[in-house]
C-alpha cells in the first residue's frame, strides 16, 4: 500500500515539519538583517526550533504509524522523496545532532563570537533541512539536490566561524567537494545511460541485476565518490585533518556527524554489494578497510588533539561502513554504530574546546596536569576516550562489537576467508586506536605541568553538559536494546 503526493496539497501536509525549519530560518535571516546578536536568546530560538521540529515529525509519524500495513510508504513530490519509518529514524538522528551541536556551542568559548549571529544558526538549520531532503529522497535528482545544500551550508558555515585557519578550512573543504561531487554527476549520467531512469527503486533493482557489468561497475564506483567524500571514506577523506584542524573544535564535531547522518540511508539502499564474490564487493572491502588504517595509524604521530581527533572520524567511518558487507542487510549494526557516533564526536570536539580553555593550547603536550588540576574533567576525558576506543564499560563497545561479530557471523555463513581478516583487522586496529586515544588522559594526568603555565578552570556548565554526554554512554553499554529496539521498530514500520 502507498501513497502518492502528485500535487501541492498532498504533499505539504506530509512536509510540514520541514517547513517549519524553513519558517525557522526565515526568523533567523530577519534577526541577522536587523543586527540582533544576542546569543542567550538565540540560542534559545534553536533550541524551541528543534524541539517544534522533533514534535512536528513525531506528530507526522504518528499519522503514518496509524496504517496497519507495514509496507505502506508515503511518496511526495510525484515520487521524488519517500516518507517511511527509515526517514523518521534519520531524522531523528539528524535532530539529536543539531541539538548537541547547539548545546556545545552555547559553552564553547571557540564559537562564543559566532554564535551570537543569527545567519550562523539559519546556516545549521538549512544544514537539518538538507539531511531531511537526502533521507526521504527516492529520486536521484532529489538526493543531488539535498546533498548539494547540505554541501553548499557546510562550507558557509566553516567559512562563517571565527577561528585561526577557518578561511583556509572552508576553501580546502569547498574544493575537494566540489572535484567529488564532479565525479558523482559523472558516475551518475553513465548510470542514468544504462538504466535509463533516475528512480531510486529503478536504480536498486538494476544495480542487483548488473552490479559486476563492465560498464556498471565503474560508473557506480563514479557515483559513490560524492558519497565517500561526505563519509571521509578512503581515497576521498584527505581533507579531513586539514579542515577539522582549522575549525573551531565544536563545529568539527558537527561537521563530521550530522552529514554521515545525511547520506548513510542513501547510500545503504544504493549500494549493491553485500555479498561476496564479485569485483564491487572486494574492492569495497579493500577500500573500507583502508578507511580505518588510514584513520588510525597517521594518527599516532599527530601532536595536536584535534588534528589527532580528526584522524579518529575517518578510522570510525571504516568501522562504520563494514556492516555493508555482509549479507542479509540489516541495518540496524551501522545505525546503531551512528548514533553512539554522534554522541561521541559531539562530545569529543566539546571536549577538545574545553581542554583548549583550560591548557591554553590543543597540543597534546600542553594538556600536561590538566586532569590533576580539574580531576571530573580528566575522568570525563578518560571515559570519552575509553568508548572511542571500543572498550568497556561504554556503548563504544557494543558499536564495534555489534560490526564485528556480524563480520564473523558472515564468515560462518558463506565460509569466505576475507571475514575473517576483517575482524582481524578490527581488532588490530583497535589496539592502535588505544595508544593515541589515551595519550590525551596519559598527559592530563601523569605529567606535571611547569609552574610557569597557568591552567584556567572549565566552565561548571560546561563540565554539566559533558557529564550529559557521557551519561547515556555509560546507560547504553547496560542497555544496547533500548536503542536497538527503537532502530528495528523504526526501520521496519
Amino acid at each position: 500500500m502507498e501513497f502518492i503526493g502528485t500535487h501541492i496539497g498532498d504533499t505539504l501536509r506530509w512536509f510540514w515539519p520541514e517547513l517549519v525549519l524553513v519558517g525557522g530560518i526565515v526568523l533567523f535571516i530577519a534577526l541577522d538583517f536587523i543586527g540582533y546578536t544576542k546569543s542567550s536568546v538565540l540560542t534559545a530560538l534553536s533550541f524551541a526550533l528543534v524541539a517544534c521540529f522533533v514534535c512536528a515529525v513525531s506528530e507526522r509519524f504518528v499519522v503514518y504509524s496509524t496504517f496497519s500495513d507495514q509496507s505502506f510508504a508515503v511518496h511526495l513530490w510525484n515520487k521524488h522523496l519517500k516518507l517511511d519509518g527509515a526517514a523518521f529514524l534519520f531524522k531523528y538522528i539528524g535532530s539529536l545532532g543539531t541539538f548537541l551541536f547547539i548545546a556545545n556551542a552555547s559553552k564553547s568559548y571557540s564559537l562564543k563570537l559566532t554564535n551570537a549571529k543569527p545567519l550562523f544558526h539559519a546556516m545549521v538549520f538549512a544544514v537539518l533541512f538538507a539531511l531531511s531532503i537526502v533521507v526521504t529522497a527516492d529520486h536521484i535528482l532529489a538526493f543531488i539536490i539535498g546533498l548539494e545544500l547540505l554541501s553548499l551550508m557546510s562550507y558557509l558555515l566553516c567559512l562563517g566561524a571565527n577561528a585561526r585557519n577557518n578561511t583556509e578550512s572552508a576553501l580546502k573543504y569547498f574544493i575537494f567537494g566540489a572535484f567529488s561531487t564532479g565525479i558523482m554527476w559523472y558516475g551518475a549520467s553513465l548510470l542514468y545511460g544504462l538504466s535509463g531512469s533516475l528512480s531510486l527503486a529503478v536504480w536498486q533493482e538494476y544495480l542487483l541485476d548488473h552490479s559486476t557489468d563492465l560498464m556498471v561497475l565503474p560508473a557506480l564506483l563514479l557515483f559513490f565518490a560524492g558519497i565517500w567524500f561526505k563519509l571521509s571514506v578512503f581515497p576521498f577523506h584527505f581533507w579531513v585533518p586539514d579542515v577539522y584542524e582549522g575549525l573551531p573544535a565544536p563545529l568539527a564535531g558537527f561537521i563530521s556527524s550530522v552529514p554521515k547522518v545525511a547520506v548513510m540511508w542513501f547510500f545503504w539502499q544504493v549500494y549493491p554489494f553485500h555479498t561476496p564474490g564479485n569485483a564491487g564487493w572486494e574492492i569495497c572491502a579493500v577500500l573500507f578497510a583502508l578507511t580505518i588504517a588510514s584513520g588510525n595509524f597517521p594518527a599516532l604521530w599527530q601532536r595536536d588533539a584535534q588534528r589527532m581527533m580528526a584522524y579518529s572520524s575517518v578510522a570510525h567511518a571504516g568501522f562504520m561502513i563494514l556492516p555493508f558487507l555482509v549479507p542479509g542487510k540489516d541495518p540496524s549494526v551501522f545505525i546503531f554504530y551512528l548514533v553512539v557516533y554522534v554522541i561521541m564526536s559531539n562530545a569529543l570536539f566539546f571536549t577538545i574546546d574545553q581542554l583548549e580553555h583550560c591548557a591554553g593550547s590543543t597540543q597534546i603536550e600542553d594538556l600536561k596536569g590538566v586532569g590533576i588540576a580539574y580531576p571530573m574533567l580528566g575522568i570525563m576525558v578518560f571515559i570519552l576516550m575509553v568508548s572511542l576506543t571500543g572498550l568497556p564499560p561504554t556503548a563504544g563497545f557494543y558499536a564495534k562489537f555489534f560490526v564485528l561479530t556480524g563480520l564473523w557471523e558472515a564468515y560462518q555463513q558463506t565460509g569466505v576467508w576475507f571475514y575473517v581478516l576483517l575482524v582481524i583487522w578490527g581488532v588490530i586496529n583497535t589496539l592502535v586506536s588505544l595508544y593515541y586515544y589515551l595519550r590525551i588522559p596519559f598527559f592530563a594526568f601523569f605529567k606535571r605541568t611547569e609552574n610557569s603555565i597557568k591552567l584556567t578552570s572549565p566552565d561548571r556548565m560546561s563540565l554539566i553538559l559533558l557529564t550529559l554526554y557521557i551519561v547515556p554512554l555509560l546507560v547504553f553499554f547496560l542497555k544496547p536494546e533500548w536503542i536497538l529496539d527503537v532502530i528495528r521498530y523504526l526501520i521496519k514500520s
